[in-house]
């Protein structure tokens, strides 16, 4: 009977031991975490993507402390609205291809733009290069109206569709 009187005041005092090494087992006395409160979202994330944009594309995230406000996607094609930090104009970095395509014609190489918010649309929001080419973000469609070659008579458009994307909602 000693016997187990000392190995149960041996495991009491070990106990103590590991709690006092590890903190108080009181909850009240646990240091506190900042609160991280989330913005308010509709839509998925993409999959690595955070405040800032995509995870699988470094050139399709915002500046600085700029962060996303819209992300939309199809394929290899990244959209991304940015917020800066100082209240200045939304700008959209797109990594998309360079150009229209026609039928039979080799599809152009992928590149990222830069655009400035221009105007916003009962059904879209709208940046434009500075070579011309206006972006028109839809509810889950893109379309690019490509600056007018010279001497032609028409204009060229791109329309991709994105699905709703994810939006910020603050």
């Amino acid at each position: 009977m000693l016997g187990r009187a000392v190995a149960a005041a041996t495991t009491s005092i070990a106990l103590v031991g590991v709690l006092a090494a590890c903190g108080s087992s009181d909850p009240e006395a646990a240091p506190e975490k900042p609160a991280v409160s989330l913005p308010p979202t509709y839509g998925p994330m993409p999959w690595g993507a955070d405040l800032q944009g995509f995870g699988d594309r470094k050139d399709v995230r915002c500046a600085g402390t700029d962060q996303a406000i819209r992300m939309t996607w199809s394929g290899d094609h990244r959209f991304l609205v940015c917020r800066p930090a100082g209240g200045a104009k939304r700008y959209l970095l797109a990594w998309t291809s360079d150009g229209p395509t026609r039928r039979g014609e080799k599809n152009p190489d992928m590149r990222l733009f830069k655009a400035p918010f221009v105007n916003l649309t009962p059904k879209s929001v709208q940046f434009e290069t500075s070579d011309g080419d206006l972006f028109d973000i839809g509810k889950d469609t893109m379309t690019i109206e490509w600056k007018r070659q010279k001497g032609s008579k028409t204009k060229r458009f791109t329309s991709i569709r994105t699905g709703e994307g994810w939006s910020r909602l603050d």
